[in-house]
């Protein structure tokens, strides 16, 4: 009869408690992202998995996740985290008025990244790349520069916290993804939180 009631009990207890949720770690992540609500003028971003890469320009870009570029946090000279591929630092520029964005592109540059890029949990706990309360948006490379290399290009820019999206383009939510790969040579890579596939 015990038997029976504690195996009731633990029954009962199992179901009850929320499921952890399950999370990797690693120093090698790739920031992926999933639209389903992008406006027309970048409509193509619905319903896919995107990752960044980066493009002729040098400005980070949404691609088809088989070409995605792999990641990693380090501490930069100035004691704070940077994120970076093997040889490009992720460069962000914030710029425009209280509530309207800069035309400014999120940059992969040789040599460094902008100190305070991390990734971190979000408001909503998923681990996401974030930089001092800011968030992304993809755009039209033409969009942001009439004269792009690659107009058609997904191009992602910066808006500070308060500054609205810009109509054309998508918010975009660059949620860390395991992945596994080489080692960075920016700095020593930090081992990072990311989600599984």
């Amino acid at each position: 009869m015990y038997s029976l009631f504690l195996t009731a009990l633990l029954t009962t207890l199992a179901t009850a408690s929320p499921n952890p949720l399950v999370r990797g770690e690693g120093t090698t992540f790739s920031p992926i992202t999933s639209i389903s609500n992008a406006p027309d003028a970048v409509k193509e971003l619905n319903g896919r998995i995107w990752a960044i890469s980066s493009n002729a320009d040098g400005h980070a870009v949404l691609v088809d996740r088989n070409q995605q570029s792999l990641f990693h946090q380090y501490t930069s000279s100035s004691g704070l985290p940077a994120v970076a591929t093997a040889d490009t630092g992720i460069i962000i520029t914030p710029g425009g008025s209280a509530t309207v964005p800069s035309i400014n592109t999120v940059d992969l540059v040789a040599g460094g990244g902008t100190a305070g890029v991390n990734i971190s949990l979000n408001m909503q706990g998923i681990l996401t790349l974030q930089f001092e309360g800011g968030g992304f948006m993809a755009c039209r490379a033409s969009f942001l520069n009439q004269n792009a290399q690659n107009p058609d290009d997904f191009v992602l820019s910066y808006r500070k916290e308060g500054q609205r999206r810009f109509a054309d383009c998508a918010d975009v939510l660059l949620i860390s993804g395991c992945a596994g790969g080489p080692r960075g040579e920016l700095g020593v890579p930090e081992v990072v939180g990311c989600e599984p596939h």
